[in-house]
């Protein structure tokens, strides 16, 4: 009898373990590390006017975070992401790419005062119909999705969910993009 229930016991644990790395794995985007990154060209929140991500290929290295303004996890990154941004704008070689996806009428007035509250300094753009998310990116799950991409337009890191600051993996990652050695 106590080997069958240590036999369950460990078979829970097993079925559990493997149902979360399941789970886990159907996360993220449908683009995987070493793809060419997908193309788009959406409107800029504040201007309208349309910026590509092909815009930037042969010139900077581009986080972008897909994210949303009723999402805690997304805007308590905002601090971290304008921290990097700042950190990095003057080398010239980076750019944040904020990927807003859309959840209904209040938005606008939201990210207005997420702008102000944070003074975001990068774009923020709209996938108004969420086909940069859901078609190119093929994103499921969680989000804030963020990846990174390097300037030959090939994506060299994902991560979901929220950053933890104390091991925040942007600069390693932007460190091992710009060939900088420890």
């Amino acid at each position: 009898m106590k080997k069958t229930v240590k036999f369950l016991s460990m078979m829970v644990v097993l079925t559990g373990l493997f149902c979360h790395n399941a789970f886990a794995a159907a996360q993220g985007t449908g683009v995987d590390v070493g793809d060419v990154a997908p193309d788009f060209t959406l409107k800029e929140f504040t201007t309208g006017k349309d910026i590509s991500l092909s815009d930037y290929k042969g010139k900077k290295i581009v986080l972008i975070q897909f994210w949303a303004t009723w999402c805690a996890i997304c805007r308590r990154e905002i601090p971290l992401l304008v921290n990097h941004y700042n950190d990095n704008k003057d080398k010239g070689d980076f750019e944040i790419l904020a990927v807003l996806l859309p959840s209904g009428e209040n938005d606008k007035r939201k990210v207005t005062e997420l702008i102000k509250k944070f003074k975001i300094p990068y774009p923020i753009v709209v996938d108004a119909d969420n086909k940069v998310a859901t078609e190119k990116y093929e994103l499921s799950g969680l989000i804030p999705v963020i990846v990174i991409i390097d300037k030959e337009g090939i994506m060299q890191f994902e991560h979901v969910g929220e950053l933890d600051p104390t091991v925040d993996p942007i600069d390693f990652v932007l460190d091992e993009l710009r060939g900088v050695e420890e």
